[in-house]
């Protein structure tokens, strides 16, 4: 089916319209007057600092921007962008003035609507989320206000990523280049680059030129990139790409275990701490080993183009490029066909021909006949090239090649149907060939920023294939060339790692047997429960028929600091499964409160939380002063109204959330009121008319905390460390103590002691003398008290 080019063009700037809105990326837009789009007359980015360390493929990536606002009011700005699908943001602070407030990690609805009440109240939040759509789980957000007037704000954020390794070749890209806005400008520009390396480094291929970032040093395993400029254009990425040598098959293998590193609660409020008794193994398993010889008549390729109205322009192009460096780049004795689809499937030929350069040309010049239009049938399109396969009697190494978004309109829309569907008919030809080799091999190019990486990713598993994607801004040539050298090439099958003594290791990400592709890397992140000094690690895998096994002595060490990142990657990996789970067999309240937990536990975030960076004292007020406390209550389903009636003859109706399926209030409590429990009465109506009446109880507390401290001795030595034990009511939500004019530092509940507990580092230079640890506290209900003892230190 076709459209007219004036159709076409009516229904393309209306999609256009509707994807524009908050799906840009690298910008900052300000928030006012339904403003959707960047005006750097209002807000700019005066500086920004990105410092990337990368060892072995392992990417840390901390980004530091200061927005200026040009006007003379203050405004609320949003700052998007999208990180690889396999990066995780780690960390997210803004400063107001001096004073940096980190985030916290937290349900997304909760941290939604406390940044809500506190840009209310004037304070100074900073939100940090993914986008609504739960396919674009490398879509973010940053919410911030206020940026003053004529004033700056801070940024920061932190990511990490595992790169991708093809051929032996490392490849790295920062989004900076818009997709549909003019790039903006960036007063101040610094790029730090650090590449650390097992193996030496080579053959290092840039893909910027406007960026001042050049070598300042490439020692054996180790390289420095530099350079900062001013006034600069942010319109192209930061993308590179470099070789590493190796040769036959080589492993790193990194652990980390810090027995005596305190893991603290995830919410801020309760305080208590536990020691992490937990072990964390990392595998990296690189080949590049000999390719077994092939037999056969050369590959069958079905390429399956996605021509659907979300392949817009830009996309379109991506596609079509992508499309034309693999015709173009085929092998004599292949054979080819070409398929487009939407809501219909059209083919070039009836059944696959020889390749040839011309033929080649025939295809393009096909597929530039056919009009962008309509939904997408992907079932149905892979369901065209199957049947293509089974049909064809000289079919010897079949492989379908799809490239799309991943959006599905047509036909089955739940992922798992489609996952079951596919491998179906692959099975049922497979059967029909009465050959096991038949499988058809699965390979899908995804387009765009909106690839649903979910849904693409999943469906290759099964079938010995490969999965890749480019942004909308992003220079595929790297992907372009990774992604057709492996079609057709050797594949290490069935890889798993095997511990002697597998009862003591938990947990290891990716499960299962995995595969590579020679060049590449396959990772393995796990768990320990117990060290052990010496245990043997078997690797096994399976490359043209024949096995591959290597064994390994290894350590599971007692104590190994160096690897901090690896309890967070193994959190992730944990954290990408579930979700993997909810995204195929839908949601289950167990697996959505582990992924919660483990975000807050490790923190990152996830589509179910996000980073709420504001003032500690807006969280979450358990106990109220007298004051302007918030009253909230959750109802049956069946309630259409709620009305609070207060013990000091105050009635106010209540106000339903509908995010959180949650009803709330805010009200005046008279300060005269006298600390205690206090009830208030709820009327609550149903849809049918009928009035119910409930209690609600609140806690009125002015009193301080009170607060008994101790030091472990009274004399110390300058260099040693003073060991804390506070008393304090069961009420106090924060603890700090410090030594003098020092830095204070936290105190944490510890239940074996039944006592708040902490340490101070006393300075190698401090003078002989009396010195006092001042404490400070802050109940639930915001009150504070302060508390000291003094202790006596001999300087050297």
């Amino acid at each position: 089916m076709s459209i007219t080019r004036k159709e076409f063009l009516l229904t393309y700037i209306c999609v256009l319209f509707a994807s524009l809105l908050f799906s840009d990326v690298g910008v900052i837009i300000p928030l006012e007057g339904g403003r959707d789009k960047p005006d750097q007359s209002i807000l700019s980015i005066y500086r920004m600092e990105i410092n990337i360390l990368i060892d072995n493929n392992y990417a840390t990536v901390k980004v530091m921007q200061i927005f200026h606002n040009h006007t003379n009011r203050d405004l609320e700005g949003q700052y998007v962008f999208i990180v690889p699908s396999e990066a995780a943001i780690s960390d997210f602070a803004i400063w107001d003035n001096q004073v940096r407030i980190p985030g916290v990690v937290m349900e997304k609805k909760r941290a939604r609507r406390i940044y809500e009440e506190t840009v209310w109240r004037m304070k100074d939040p900073g939100l940090l989320e993914t986008t609504d759509d739960a396919s674009q789980m490398h879509h973010f957000k940053a919410r911030i206000y206020p940026i003053p007037a004529g004033g700056t704000k801070r940024l920061e954020m932190e990511y990490t990523q595992k790169l991708d390794m093809s051929r032996l070749r490392t490849y790295f890209n920062f989004p900076l280049k818009p997709t549909y806005y003019k790039p903006q400008r960036c007063s101040k520009f610094k790029v730090n680059v650090v590449i650390e390396s097992n193996h030496n480094l080579r053959d290092f291929k840039k893909y910027y030129s406007k960026y001042p970032i050049e070598i300042k040093s490439n020692e054996p395993g180790r390289m420095v990139l530099a350079g900062e400029g001013r006034d600069v254009l942010l319109d192209e990425n930061i993308s590179f790409e470099y070789s590493a040598d190796v040769e036959g098959m080589h492993f790193d293998y990194l652990t980390f275990r810090n027995a005596d590193r305190y893991v603290y609660d995830p919410d801020p409020y309760h305080g208590y701490k536990y020691r992490d008794k937990s072990g964390y193994i990392f595998t990296s398993i690189i080949y590049n080993l000999t390719p077994a010889a092939k037999v056969g008549r050369g590959r069958d390729i079905v390429v399956l183009l996605d021509i659907s109205l979300s392949m817009q322009w830009k996309r379109l192009e991506q596609a079509y490029s992508a499309l034309e460096y693999f015709l173009k780049n085929l092998n004599e004795n292949d054979r080819l066909q070409v398929i487009v689809f939407n809501d219909d499937v059209k083919m070039w030929k009836p059944k696959p021909m020889p390749y040839s350069a011309k033929r080649a040309q025939e295809a393009l010049d096909f597929v530039k006949s056919c009009y962008l239009t309509g939904g997408t049938d992907l079932l149905g399109a892979v369901r065209a090239g199957l049947t293509q396969i089974r049909d064809n009697p000289h079919v010897s190494e079949p492989y379908l090649v799809v490239i799309t978004d991943g959006h599905p309109t047509k036909n089955e829309l739940r992922y798992k149907e489609i996952e079951g569907e596919i491998n179906r008919l692959n099975s049922e030809w497979k059967r029909k060939k009465g050959d096991k080799s038949f499988l058809a091999h699965l390979y899908i190019y995804g387009i765009g920023d909106k690839t649903n990486v979910a849904l693409l990713e999943r469906l290759v598993n099964q079938s010995d294939g490969f999965f890749t994607w480019v942004s909308d801004t992003e220079t595929a040539d790297f992907k372009l060339q990774s992604f057709l050298a492996k079609i057709g090439s050797d594949l290490i099958s069935d890889i798993s790692l095997d511990f002697e003594q597998g009862q003591n290791i938990d947990m290891i990400y990716p499960p299962g047997k995995q595969k590579a592709f020679n060049g590449t890397a396959v990772d393995f992140i796990g768990r320990y429960k117990k060290p052990i000094d010496k245990t043997k690690l078997t690797v096994t895998g399976r490359q043209g028929g024949k096995d591959i096994k290597r064994d390994i002595l290894v350590e599971l060490p007692e104590r190994a600091i160096k690897h901090a990142h690896l309890p967070r990657m193994w959190a992730r990996a944990r954290v990408d499964r579930l979700l993997e789970l909810i995204n195929f067999e839908g949601e289950k309240k167990e697996w959505i409160s582990e992924v919660i937990a483990l975000s807050k536990q490790y923190k990152f975030i996830t589509p179910y939380t996000s980073f709420l960076a504001a003032p500690r004292s807006l969280l979450r007020p358990r106990v109220i002063k007298p004051g302007d406390p918030v009253l909230r209550v959750k109802t049956d389903p069946a309630i259409v109204a709620v009305t609070a009636s207060f013990p000091f003859n105050l009635v106010k109706p209540m106000r339903y959330i509908e995010d959180e399926d949650i009803w709330e209030v805010r009200f005046l409590a008279p300060k005269e009121m006298n600390d205690g429990e206090y009830q208030c009465r709820l009327l609550l109506k149903s849809k049918d008319g009928i009035v119910y009446k409930e209690k609600k109880r609140f806690v009125i507390d002015s009193k301080p905390p009170r607060l008994y401290p101790s030091a472990d001795k009274e004399v110390y030595r300058a260099g040693e460390t003073i060991k804390l034990k506070v008393r304090a009511d069961a009420d106090t939500r924060r603890l700090r103590a410090r030594l003098g004019v020092g830095l204070p530092v936290s105190l944490w509940y510890d239940p074996k002691v039944k006592a708040c507990t902490g340490e101070i580092k006393i300075p190698e230079d401090t003078a002989t003398g009396n010195y006092k640890i001042i404490l400070s506290a802050v109940d639930f209900a915001h009150n504070n008290s302060t508390a000291e003892i003094t202790v006596k230190i001999i300087g050297e």
